[in-house]
C-alpha cells in the first residue's frame, strides 16, 4: 500500500478519545518521527489488518506474530503499572492458530455455536428460572 492511500484511510479513520490522532502525512519527510506511542499503534494496526487478511503466508503469520508482542511489550513499557488483559494475553497465541487452523473468519464462530447448541439440548420444560 502506497503513502496516499493510507493518508486517505487516515481522513476517514475515527479513534477512541483516548487515542492520540494519527499523523495525516505518514511516511512523507514534513512529518518527522513517530512518538512512542503512535509506532506502538502502527504495530497494533500492522497485527490487525495481517489478522484480517483472507489468506495468510507462513511470513505474514511471523510478521503478525512479531507486531503483537511488540505492541504489548510496548504497552507495557509505555503505561507503568498497567497489566495484560486476558484478552491481550490470549492475541500471543493468535498466531499458532493461524498456523493450525487458518485465519479466524474460517473458525472464529465455531465456539459460540457449539456453546448455543449445548445451551439448546437443556431440556428445560419452558420452566425458565426453576433449573
Amino acid at each position: 500500500m502506497d503513502a496516499p492511500n493510507v493518508w486517505k484511510d487516515i481522513e476517514i479513520m475515527t479513534l477512541p478519545s483516548n487515542i492520540a490522532t494519527t499523523p495525516k502525512a505518514i511516511g512523507s519527510a514534513r512529518h518527522g518521527k513517530l512518538s512512542a506511542d503512535q509506532c506502538n499503534f502502527m504495530d497494533l494496526v500492522t497485527a490487525t489488518k495481517l489478522a484480517s487478511m483472507r489468506q495468510i503466508s507462513t511470513e505474514q503469520v511471523n510478521s503478525f506474530h512479531f507486531h503483537m508482542l511488540c505492541y504489548l511489550q510496548n504497552l507495557l513499557d509505555l503505561y507503568h503499572g498497567i497489566t495484560m488483559t486476558p484478552n491481550q494475553h490470549l492475541s500471543i497465541h493468535l498466531a499458532d492458530l493461524f498456523s493450525s487452523w487458518g485465519l479466524a473468519h474460517a473458525w472464529r464462530c465455531f465456539p459460540f455455536e457449539h456453546f448455543n447448541y449445548k445451551l439448546q439440548i437443556i431440556n428445560t420444560n419452558m420452566m425458565f428460572g426453576f433449573l
